[in-house]
């Protein structure tokens, strides 16, 4: 609810966000210099736009300290002395987010006495945020605990939008425009066209490798976590744990993505797929339990009460993980019972979910013009970084700035000197967002890039 009319002239509001820290980050660090960078140049898109808010992680846990299992682990008496390095780069990229990363680098190797936890420190603080990101039910720190909950059995984690279930209020990816759900990028391989959004195979695959540069990390800086530093210990648990639920989100998306394949296309090789990857899901879970055995169980009345769970721990999700092999079995009957009409050919799906995409051609400029006529149409030009192959296609997608309205897609035309335009019809007087679909033989993609930037340009009212 951002883009209704409030920065429509000729009284636009004056915008304060907040950014809620507390509906997503409950009890693991999130330190990521890349984000939160990224993060506060998107705040930035109209001069309406005043400052900003950050909700903290502890905002609705107690102060103290709750969660330590042991008075020998804890660090601080306090609860948010975890999240100190949060608070300053949101606090400093606020105000200057040209400020390098070794500035907050060099910050936690001091408070650390080590330089070395740093790429532990990142790679992990980006795994919660693609499970928000890619699958989640609802925006609202009551809809989901994406560092808590298992968010389902393997079937539900496909995100039909025809199968809704309980205590899910979207099942899906949070951003629909940027990201596929395993149903939809399963329904693409079926019917044999790429996914111009993100999937969720390159999603599978940042987030393994992210769990992967943990391990790596941790293993060159050789800690021996009993005679270190309480927050040493902290940090190195944290990542560690964070590195485990990395893996089960991994291969689950994994596991949910072969599953859709295989209701669609009846192929018995995905659903072994989909088995062998839902299994090693539910074992980086059972690590995950372990790993947090440092941390007590504690009360999580937002989300993890309402779900059964009181007080919370992630072993106590343990046995849930039986649902999983329940939900296979479902539709593998279901599948035996009415088989879907496909015939066509499939790739091998190890090799296909192990394999994100590569790199597209790259967007050089995109630029959207109002038309001079008052009618409110816009002349949207696109140069890439390198020339599209025969048979590309271009597609401009635009929308108003209204929540209410959705894109839709305009062809365009490439003029001799490689610019792609279009024209956009009217409704759009007020500034709009505007992004390009490509599709080549080689595969689709969708810029601006979303792996690094806003996903539209935005042209505010």
């Amino acid at each position: 609810y951002s883009y209704q009319g409030y920065l429509d002239p000729p009284a636009p509001w004056t915008f304060v966000f907040q950014v809620r820290a507390g509906g997503t980050h409950r009890i693991f660090r999130q330190a990521s210099y890349e984000r939160a960078r990224r993060a506060v140049l998107s705040l930035a898109f109209s001069p309406a736009v005043a400052g900003f808010t950050l909700e903290p992680p502890h905002a609705y846990t107690p102060q103290r300290d709750f969660y330590h299992a042991h008075v020998e682990d804890r660090f601080s008496p306090w609860a948010f002395v975890r999240d100190d390095l949060m608070y300053l780069l949101w606090g400093r990229l606020g105000y200057d987010p040209t400020t390098p990363e070794a500035t907050f680098r060099k910050i936690a190797a001091r408070e650390l006495g080590t330089d070395a936890l740093w790429p532990a420190l990142q790679a992990a603080s980006d795994i919660v945020p693609w499970i928000q990101t890619q699958h989640t039910c609802g925006a609202d720190s009551r809809d989901f605990a994406p560092e808590l909950e298992l968010g389902g059995d393997v079937s539900q984690w496909v995100g039909d939008p025809t199968k809704p279930f309980a205590n899910c209020r979207v099942n899906g990816p949070f951003d629909t425009f940027a990201v596929a759900s395993p149903f939809e990028a399963a329904a693409d391989l079926v019917e044999g066209r790429a996914t111009a959004r993100v999937s969720p195979v390159d999603v599978a695959a940042m987030v393994l490798d992210d769990a992967a540069a943990v391990d790596e990390a941790l293993d060159a800086a050789a800690i021996d976590t009993g005679a270190a530093t309480p927050l040493v210990r902290d940090v190195v648990r944290e990542s560690r744990a964070l590195a485990a639920l990395g893996r089960y989100f991994g291969h689950k998306l994994r596991g949910a993505t072969a599953l859709a394949v295989y209701a669609g296309a009846g192929v018995p090789d995905w659903l072994t797929a989909a088995r062998t990857e839902t299994s090693s899901a539910d074992d980086a879970w059972r690590t995950l339990a372990a790993d947090t055995a440092y941390i007590r169980a504690f009360p999580e009345h937002l989300r993890m009460l309402p779900l059964g769970f009181e007080p919370f721990h992630w072993s106590a999700e343990v046995p849930a993980l039986d649902a999983d092999g329940k939900a296979l079995d479902a539709i593998a009957a279901d599948v035996a019972a009415s088989p879907p009409p496909f015939s066509a050919v499939l790739p091998d799906p190890d090799a296909w979910l192990g394999a994100p995409r590569g790199p597209g051609p790259a967007l050089a400029a995109l630029t959207a013009t109002p038309a001079a006529d008052g009618t409110g149409a816009w002349t949207v030009s696109a140069r890439f970084a390198a020339p599209l192959p025969d048979g590309a296609k271009v597609n401009v997608l635009a929308k108003s700035f209204q929540s209410e309205s959705d894109f839709s897609a305009v062809g365009a035309t490439q003029a001799a000197d490689g610019t792609w335009s279009a024209t956009v019809p009217g409704a759009l007087a007020a500034g709009g967002l505007f992004a390009l679909e490509l599709r080549t033989p080689a595969g689709a993609w969708r810029y601006p890039d979303p792996l690094t930037t806003a996903p539209y340009v935005s042209v505010a009212p």
